[in-house]
């Protein structure tokens, strides 16, 4: 068997002292050998305070938060390289916040649903899709805290219409 923490403010690991990052999915760390009718005992974990990174997200043209109408947000976090990390949802002051974040440096960007346009840390609007390793990389050291880690995202534009059959006006 393996065992791993579930931390939201630790920096996560494996038994055995193995740094766990993001998905954390593959079995990694020291096996533990169970007996059957015994208690294994002494699986215990020591863990380090997580780095974090937070901010607010924002309407960029009424600075209020973006809220409401359906519309949500997430905060979206991948490594230098682009790999998926963790995210975090933006509450109803629009704060989002990151936490148990081993020291290093990360790219962010939005998901957003309700017609605005994501865009990537630091304004870098994506339209369409983006490639997570471009964008601004945020740099927090162990423990630290990356404050003000905002986003100001614009509505986007919208298409209504109706589909009709082609001898009549029926849909």
């Amino acid at each position: 068997y393996y065992a791993r923490t579930a931390s939201s403010t630790f920096i996560n690991e494996w038994y055995g002292g193995v740094a766990c990052e993001g998905a954390c999915e593959t079995p990694m760390g020291t096996p533990i050998v169970v007996t059957a009718g015994a208690t294994t005992t002494n699986v215990n974990f020591q863990l380090a305070s997580g780095a974090s990174i937070s901010g607010i997200v924002i309407d960029g043209g009424t600075g209020h938060p973006i809220v409401g109408d359906g519309t949500s947000v997430r905060v979206e976090l991948f490594t230098l390289l682009g790999s998926w990390h963790s995210e975090a949802t933006a509450n109803a002051a629009g704060e989002y916040r990151l936490d148990g974040l081993t020291a290093g440096s990360y790219r962010l960007r939005t998901s957003t649903t309700g017609g605005y346009i994501d865009e990537q840390f630091n304004n870098l609007i994506c339209l369409k899709s983006c490639t997570p390793a471009a964008g601004t990389a945020v740099v927090v050291a162990t423990g630290g805290e990356a404050t003000n880690i905002n986003f100001a995202l614009i509505a986007g534009g919208r298409i209504s219409g109706s589909v009709t059959a082609a001898s009549s006006t029926a849909p």
